[in-house]
């Protein structure tokens, strides 16, 4: 577990400090602190790992900028200027009721007006779109296209790790592209293989480590690499913060789940997906900046 340690612990940095631009947009650090604060939940950290929630928070504002151009650039999507006004009108009419002033909760919030607005454009336009676009027709759709992910299929599993000497990860991986090679020629079996090669716990069982859900008990990296196999298929090598990994898939017992009766996680997972689509479909027309600070200096 990662030991918490206090935000203070970084050296101050102005929060008005500019830390990226998409088109012009200037996305500041105390807009990148509020999502880390969420992400947070209460919990300090260390200055290392505010390092790599500040980052990730930047790429997502980034992503949610590309998007909300998309969306206002959509006939029905954006959010205009009076729906943005009435609710910063409902928000401020909401403190006044507590006895508190806009301009009290902006400084207490560590956020401008015009973030304010912005974060309001986005909680009206994405979730519209999203319901627009996620028909129960489209949802049984993605559902097809990815069915074992969501319909209860489990895999039985044979894993390989090869660790990377002194984090050489070139040479693990050049030992693995060579280990796949000989399985899939028939020189050797992938039981032999990782009787031989592997460093993980499953080696004297032929990397035999059973059945696996798609979300249990593996890392998603793994898992994901895993679920797109079919029977008897090995994996390409695949990197990770243990080393190398080679997965073969031995069996398939498919579920049997309908994707009505997964309709929560499908639809979180087609909203994340349109998400990407449209991130990847803008982000090369985007001019984008990136500057967040150096907290060692």
């Amino acid at each position: 577990m990662i030991p918490f340690l206090f935000l203070i612990c970084l050296p101050a940095i102005d929060p008005s400090q500019f830390v990226g631009k998409v088109d012009g947009q200037v996305i500041h650090l105390q807009e990148v602190d509020r999502e880390v604060k969420r992400a947070l939940k209460g919990r300090s950290a260390s200055p290392e790992v505010v390092v790599q929630l500040r980052s990730h928070a930047l790429e997502q504002l980034i992503r949610r900028r590309l998007v909300l151009q998309y969306l206002n650039r959509q006939k029905g999507f954006g959010a205009s200027s009076a729906d943005i006004d009435l609710r910063v009108e409902q928000i401020r009419r909401k403190l006044e009721s507590r006895q508190r002033t806009l301009d009290q909760y902006l400084q207490q919030t560590k956020q401008t007006l015009a973030e304010l607005r912005h974060r309001l454009a986005w909680e009206i336009a994405w979730p519209l779109y999203v319901e627009q676009q996620l028909t129960d027709e489209a949802l049984e759709k993605f559902f097809q296209k990815r069915r074992r992910d969501f319909d209860g299929t489990q895999l039985r599993v044979s894993h390989m790790l090869l660790a990377m000497q002194d984090g050489a990860a070139e040479a693990a991986l050049a030992r693995a592209e060579a280990i796949c090679q000989d399985i899939r020629s028939g020189k050797v079996t992938f039981a032999d293989a990782a009787r031989e090669h592997s460093t993980a716990p499953s080696a004297a069982e032929g990397g035999d480590i059973g059945f696996i859900s798609r979300h249990d008990p593996m890392p998603e990296d793994f898992s994901q690499v895993a679920f797109e196999l079919k029977e008897n298929a090995v994996s390409d090598p695949v990197v990770s913060d243990f080393g190398v990994h080679i997965i073969q898939c031995t069996a398939i017992q498919p579920g049997d789940k309908t994707w009505q009766k997964v309709h929560e996680p499908l639809t979180v997972a087609a909203a994340e997906h349109l998400f990407l689509w449209i991130v990847e479909r803008e982000a090369p027309r985007a001019t984008i900046e990136r500057q967040l600070p150096n907290p060692s200096h």
